[in-house]
């Protein structure tokens, strides 16, 4: 099976490179990213559960889903994945279970993460209900 720890452990490895060149020389970004592997993150599927699942697998919104959690580098290729688990788990229960069950971090070396997950040394953790510098990201902005 393409998700057990056997599989995983010997087949699918970080890769060596870190942040692109182009992200790395960039002065106004590069010095914060520098040990930046990519980001992470829990996406919710939708899902047909027994009758039995229904109330585990509902997510927050109400849907039955499975929540899969997904770490990614800067080019969009995935490094991680953690499939199967119910709608109503919560970003932070799956990275737990991912640190401690095959994802692992060269020391000094973070993922980008939104506020539903807990912060640690391997995150870096936007805070909840906080805008960032949106002027920043406007149509048009060539810096």
């Amino acid at each position: 099976m393409l998700t057990s720890s056997s599989f995983y452990s010997t087949y699918v490895k970080l890769a060596d490179d870190l942040t692109p060149p182009e992200l790395a020389a960039d002065p106004k970004l590069g010095p914060f990213l520098k040990h930046c592997r990519g980001a992470i993150d829990g996406s919710h599927i939708n899902y047909y559960a027994l009758k039995d699942e229904i109330a585990r697998c509902r997510d927050r919104k109400g849907n039955i889903s499975q929540n899969v959690l997904i770490a990614a580098d800067w080019k969009g290729q995935i490094l991680y994945c953690l499939p199967g688990w119910e709608g109503s788990a919560n970003d932070g229960l799956l990275w737990n279970h991912a640190s401690r069950n095959g994802l692992e971090l060269p020391k000094g070396q973070y993922f980008l993460a939104d506020a539903g997950f807990t912060s640690c040394d391997a995150l870096l953790v936007s805070y909840r209900a906080t805008r960032y510098h949106l002027k920043e990201f406007a149509r048009g902005n060539t810096r």
